[in-house]
């Protein structure tokens, strides 16, 4: 691998791991989930959203297209970028 691949790697790591660190999140609410995507901070998993009675999780479908986005769009980079040295 060259120099610009190693940086798009580790790029892609790097928000892929941000990610993961601010999911999103989803309420359920008389059992209906509803998708959050405006808070006034962003909740982390470390101090997840805490609103009354309402039962938080996360949204792992949302964060897994997320992360399939995020490496599909590295791995094209880091493809063209190593047919570009050739």
């Amino acid at each position: 691998m060259n120099k610009k691949q190693i940086v798009v790697l580790w790029a892609s790591l790097a928000v892929i791991l941000l990610l993961g660190v601010f999911p999103p999140w989803e309420f359920s609410h008389s059992g209906e989930p509803y998708r959050l995507d405006s808070f006034k901070s962003i909740p982390s998993v470390f101090a997840p959203p805490n609103e009354g009675d309402r039962n938080f999780r996360i949204n792992t479908g949302y964060l897994f297209a997320r992360w399939f986005v995020v490496a599909a769009i590295g791995t094209a980079l880091m493809l063209h970028l190593g047919k570009s040295e050739e």
